[in-house]
C-alpha cells in the first residue's frame, strides 16, 4: 500500500490531485495483476454513483489503481500482455471449450432433478424440493408429500376455500407472511373432499394407484372407504421392496412411511 492512500485505504482523483510521482492507470481486475508481479499500488476512485442508500446516497467506483511513476510503465506493459492472451485464438478456443463443459454439466444436472421430480412426483421448485435437497426428508417422504399436495388440489375445494379468504384485509391485519399461513390454515379447515370411491377399481383408478403394491393392498383390505388416499400411500411407498405375500392389514400399517411435514 502507497503512503498517498487515505483512511479508506484508496485514493480519490475525483477530489484530489495526484501527487507528483504518481500515475493513474485505469481499467477492470488490476489489482490482482499488480499484487501478482510485486507492483505496489492504491486502489483508484475515479467516479461517484448513486447509491440506494439515503444515508450515503452516492458511493465510490473503483476504476483503476495509482501507481509511482516507475512502475507505470511496467504496469502498462503486464496490462497489454494481459490483453494480448486474452485474444489469443487458442486461448479463446480453450475457454470456449470450457465453458460448454460447464453449461453441458449444468443441463445434465437440471435434466437430473427434473427426472427426479417426476419420479418422486413433486413440482420443481417446491417447498417439497427444498426439503429433499436439504436433506430434511428423504425420497419417501417426499414421495407421500407430494401425493398429498396433489390430492389436496385435485380431490378437495381447497383452492376454492383458499380464493374466498379476504387476502388484502387480511394482510393489513397480520403482515405477509403470517396472512399466507393463516390462509392456508384457514383453507384446510374448511375444505371438503371428494368422496372416496365405494369399490377398489374406482379407487385406485382415481387416485392413480397401479403399483404391484397397491394391487396387493387393495386384495387384503376390505373396504376402500376406510382408506384415506393419502394414509393408502404411505402404505404403499413403505411395502416398496418388501416381500407382498400373505400381506395383513397389520403389516400394511406396520409399513406406513411416519406422517411427512406439511
Amino acid at each position: 500500500m502507497l503512503k498517498i492512500a487515505n483512511k479508506y485505504g484508496n485514493f480519490d482523483v475525483t477530489h484530489s490531485q495526484l501527487p507528483k510521482g504518481y500515475t493513474l492507470v485505469e481499467g477492470k481486475c488490476l489489482q490482482p495483476l499488480a499484487r501478482k508481479h510485486g507492483i505496489k499500488f492504491v486502489p483508484a476512485v475515479t467516479e461517484w454513483i448513486p447509491s440506494r442508500y439515503r444515508k450515503y446516497p452516492s458511493r465510490p467506483k473503483i476504476g483503476g489503481i495509482v501507481v509511482t511513476d516507475r512502475q507505470a510503465a511496467k504496469m502498462c506493459e503486464l496490462i497489454a500482455e494481459r490483453e494480448r492472451r486474452r485474444n489469443d485464438p487458442k486461448v479463446i478456443a480453450a475457454k470456449q471449450r470450457a465453458a460448454k463443459r460447464r453449461q453441458e454439466a449444468a443441463d445434465r444436472h437440471e435434466k437430473e432433478l427434473d427426472e427426479r421430480a417426476a419420479r418422486v412426483g413433486y413440482e420443481r421448485g417446491s417447498k417439497c424440493e427444498a426439503w429433499l435437497k436439504g436433506g430434511c426428508i428423504d425420497e419417501r417422504d417426499a414421495e407421500v408429500i407430494a401425493f398429498k399436495t396433489r390430492y389436496r388440489h385435485e380431490f378437495t375445494d381447497y383452492d376454492e376455500q383458499y380464493e374466498k379468504i379476504d387476502w388484502q384485509e387480511l394482510k393489513s391485519q397480520v403482515g405477509f407472511e403470517e396472512a399466507k399461513q393463516q390462509m392456508r390454515e384457514m383453507a384446510r379447515e374448511e375444505k371438503v373432499e371428494d368422496p372416496i370411491p365405494e369399490t377398489w377399481d374406482e379407487y385406485l383408478r382415481k387416485y392413480g394407484f397401479d403399483s404391484p403394491e397397491a394391487l396387493a393392498m387393495a386384495a387384503v383390505l376390505r373396504n376402500p372407504r376406510e382408506c384415506h388416499p393419502v394414509w393408502f400411500k404411505a402404505c404403499e411407498v413403505g411395502l416398496r421392496g418388501r416381500e407382498l405375500t400373505n400381506l395383513t392389514y397389520e403389516r400394511i400399517k406396520d409399513a406406513k412411511v411416519g406422517t411427512p411435514r406439511d
